[in-house]
């Protein structure tokens, strides 16, 4: 429904100079966006790779001690070019929906903390030397940068 307008079929339709589709009950800018993930830049993945693609091992953070990152297993974020991943760390893990830039990515994601509930946005860079920072951030909680060499 569109302001007024009464019911209108939205599915690769342009209005306004934007193509609209739906995939997972969620609006996406381009239409191969559900299938290959979104990009920060605009540019879907088709078109270009990230150098994060991935699963990274997580060895270091400035919140946390190197030994306790793997209580329950070896601490990992991985970024997948469909646009999903996960990460684990200490007891936490989360599922992520990634968007991609050349040397890095941004995420929002949500999982658990032991059994509780948790959500948030986080973002990864990675550095000449070859390293990734991660920077995890909870709604409304902690913010953690971790480090990661590939795995």
């Amino acid at each position: 429904m569109i302001a007024g307008l009464g019911t209108t079929k939205l599915r690769g339709t342009k209005l306004a100079g934007f193509h609209f589709t739906f995939c997972e009950r969620r609006l996406q800018s381009h239409p191969d966006a559900a299938i290959i993930g979104r990009d920060i830049g605009g540019t879907t993945m088709s078109e270009k790779k990230s150098a994060v693609i991935g699963k990274w091992r997580i060895f270091g953070s400035d919140l946390y001690e190197p030994h306790d990152l793997d209580v329950v297993e070896p601490a990992f974020i991985e970024f997948r070019a469909d646009g999903a991943g996960q990460f684990k760390y200490i007891c936490v893990d989360g599922d992520i929906d990634v968007g991609f830039s050349p040397n890095g990515a941004d995420f929002d994601w949500q999982g658990f903390d032991e059994m509780d509930e948790v959500s948030g946005s986080g973002e990864a860079n990675l550095g000449k030397d070859g390293i990734l920072t991660i920077t995890i951030s909870r709604f409304m909680g902690d913010k953690a940068t971790f480090k990661a060499c590939r795995w």
